[in-house]
């Protein structure tokens, strides 16, 4: 299911980034290639004029031509063109063009463009042309009245440059386009998948709770049925002389019990709101109050509870929630303890936050296990596990306590004494608000 929310997100980056920058690339292109039809109409379209005086002198758009067929001249703003003028039966007439062509080359771009008076593109000698045709007409000195002179005037100019251009254009678009694409195919998948981890991990850790609490209660209930069979075939005994087996059910439901109520505990912190009651808290009395509570469990290992606590410490938190991480790790420290062995609380101010030390004598955590100690039902020496009582779940609900006060938990350990470490901050504002 997460995979198939990851699969679906990504898509769902790709197919906007996809339009988005479908529309910007057609957009680009569209608007360079107006500019550019534009500009070679304004070209091709661009008007000269041609006066003939009465004494036959020719003036083709303000320059006096003497007797000459093949007129070479150019206009540098008009890019590479040439004109012709041909007569009513596609005769070619004149020639303006400073290309070095042969007279055949423009009678065959004058047949084409007689044949297409609405003009058009062409591609002749390799290159391609954009043409237009237009009537030519004429005018007397001494009227104010144009007539038809049968002239045909034709304009031949050179778009090959302005098509490569937009070929580079295109193909560079494309090319960045997938370019592109792939960089945000890499970005959404490493940005999807970091979305998704927190559910992948929330995901797994609540099949792996499930598969870990049906495991533990799987073994306690086969010890019930286990006893309650003998018992059924032993029914002609007395109570007395079944004792053995109903003590031995008591216990394992009273450790079904235990496990039930700390699966219920650690849903309950997962789900709790109440860090919302904020309120001054003495971390000194709440610390003396945890040791005189452990101090007789603590006395039948004969263990020394020390306390080093730095003078009035009082912070604005959840009384109860620190409360209850506190006699977590008392508990977890008397248990694993050794005998004759040391309990030390500590505690003092760090950049106005509570730092809590719970440390205790005794072997060590292994340094494979230090990392997974808080996971919940993780335990790494099961054989201990199981003579303490200890169900993997007491660390993880003092993280989750701690978690949802704002403050961070850590675990040291060497081979003779284990540390754990609370930081709780100090939520005054909260308090004040």
């Amino acid at each position: 299911m997460i995979i198939k929310l990851r699969n679906q997100l990504i898509a769902a980056i790709m197919a906007f980034v996809s339009i988005i920058m479908l529309v910007a690339f057609i957009s680009i292109y569209m608007v360079s290639y107006i500019r550019i039809y534009n500009e070679n109409m304004e070209k091709v379209n661009s008007e000269e004029t041609v006066e003939i005086t009465s004494d036959g002198q020719m003036i083709w758009d303000g320059q006096v031509i003497e007797d000459a067929f093949v007129i070479s001249r150019i206009s540098p703003a008009l890019g590479v063109y040439f004109n012709l003028i041909a007569d009513a039966s596609g005769n070619l007439l004149y020639i303006d063009s400073v290309l070095d062509l042969s007279k055949e080359d423009y009678a065959l771009a004058a047949t084409i463009a007689m044949k297409n008076p609405d003009g058009g593109i062409a591609e002749l000698w390799g290159r391609k042309w954009q043409y237009t045709t237009y009537l030519g007409v004429y005018q007397l000195d001494d009227s104010n009245s144009a007539q038809s002179d049968g002239l045909t005037f034709i304009r031949f100019l050179d778009i090959t440059d302005s098509y490569k251009t937009l070929e580079t254009l295109l193909f560079t678009l494309i090319g960045l386009y997938f370019v592109l694409m792939i960089v945000f195919f890499i970005l959404a998948w490493y940005f999807a998948n970091r979305s998704v981890r927190p559910m992948a991990e929330a995901w797994e850790s609540q099949r792996q709770f499930i598969a870990d609490a049906s495991h533990e209660l799987k073994t306690p209930i086969s010890t019930l049925n286990a006893n309650l069979d003998i018992l059924y075939a032993s029914q002609e005994d007395t109570i007395k002389e079944q004792v053995k087996w109903l003590d031995n059910s008591k216990k394992v439901l009273s450790r079904m019990t235990a496990l039930i109520q700390s699966m219920l505990e650690l849903a309950k912190v997962d789900e709790s709101s109440d860090t919302q009651n904020i309120e001054e808290v003495l971390i000194n009395q709440l610390l003396d109050e945890a040791a005189d509570s452990y101090a007789p469990l603590a006395a039948k290992k004969n263990i020394a509870i020390v306390e080093d606590i730095d003078f009035n410490i009082h912070i604005f938190s959840n009384y109860n929630m620190i409360q209850q991480a506190v006699e977590i790790l008392m508990d977890n420290a008397v248990k694993y303890t050794n005998e004759n062995g040391e309990i030390q609380i500590s505690a003092y101010v760090e950049k106005n936050d509570a730092v809590i030390k719970v440390q205790n004598t005794g072997d060590g955590i292994p340094p494979a296990d230090i990392d997974k100690i808080f996971d919940r039902f993780y335990r790494g020496d099961k054989a201990r596990v199981y003579k303490n009582g200890n169900y993997g779940l007491g660390l993880s609900i003092a993280k989750s306590v701690v978690q949802k006060l704002g403050g961070e938990i850590s675990a040291e350990s060497n081979s003779e004494r284990t540390v754990f470490t609370m930081k709780i901050p100090n939520n005054k504002k909260s308090y004040h608000s």
